[in-house]
């Protein structure tokens, strides 16, 4: 169940390519995130096309640059979301402005997920 400070959300694309003089190259879209503004845990919520039963949820971890991914959430009676089972983690990168990196423990694959909305 959402609760009203939950309402604003953006889509991104998610996909892998390879990074060639500071851009990604060869982009194949493998899903879409939504990013979610809530003022308890800000979060992008992942949905991965190989995955179709499964969302994935990228948290930013306190006082730092640095994103995990949980593979569950779960709502508490105060309202803001609990994640565990952590399997990867996200970070931005100076040369990639425009993109947070996703690495997933399994299968061993970098992703990026465009900071940019689409339209």
């Amino acid at each position: 169940m959402s609760s009203a400070s939950e309402h604003f959300s953006t889509q991104h694309k998610v996909f892998v390519g390879s990074i060639l003089k500071g851009a990604v190259q060869n982009e194949k879209q493998i899903g879409s995130a939504h990013f979610i503004d809530s003022k308890d845990k800000k979060r992008f919520e992942l949905d991965l096309w190989a995955f179709d039963k499964q969302r994935f949820y990228v948290v930013k971890n306190f006082n730092n640059k640095k994103y995990t991914i949980f593979a569950q959430k779960r709502n508490t009676t105060s309202g803001v979301p609990d994640f565990s089972k952590p399997i990867g983690y996200g970070y931005t990168d100076n040369k990639l402005k425009e993109y947070l990196q996703l690495q997933i423990n399994f299968p061993w694959q970098k992703i990026y997920l465009s900071l940019y909305p689409t339209q």
